[in-house]
């Protein structure tokens, strides 16, 4: 067995929010809205999608995050080939005024920010 690709599935309770905030912030594509009002839709960025699922419980309504994902809900790392470049290309979108990536002793170069429902969303390119 092999896989091939990994999509997350975050719950979210405002599916059309995540959406535009994962497209117009992050730069993915978006690739598919199912229901009405949306229930669930899936968007992508070169070979790595999310799925988002609505959900009107507590837990997911609450945006939850503090710089860390012991404080937040869980979250996503995407692996980029320049993270420098993925820094400047958010700030331009608006993701976040100042994004300085950084060193890390688990030999990685990243940053985090947080999307608007309290899920930590790292870039990181390996060291070396």
């Amino acid at each position: 067995m092999m896989i091939h690709e990994l999509s997350p599935i975050l719950a979210v309770h405002d599916v059309e929010q995540a959406l535009a905030f994962y497209t117009e912030k992050l730069g993915f594509e978006l690739v598919a809205q199912m229901g009405d009002p949306t229930e669930y839709g899936i968007i992508q960025r070169d070979n790595f999608s999310v799925h988002f699922k609505r959900l009107d419980q507590p837990l997911v309504a609450n945006g939850a995050f503090e710089g860390n994902l012991n404080a937040g809900k869980g979250g996503i790392y995407v692996l980029v080939s320049d993270v420098d470049a993925v820094a400047r290309e958010l700030e331009d979108r608006g993701a976040a005024e100042k994004i300085e990536p950084e060193n890390k002793d688990y030999g990685m170069r990243d940053f985090w920010i947080a999307d608007p429902f309290g899920y930590a969303v790292c870039f990181g390119a390996k060291l070396g």
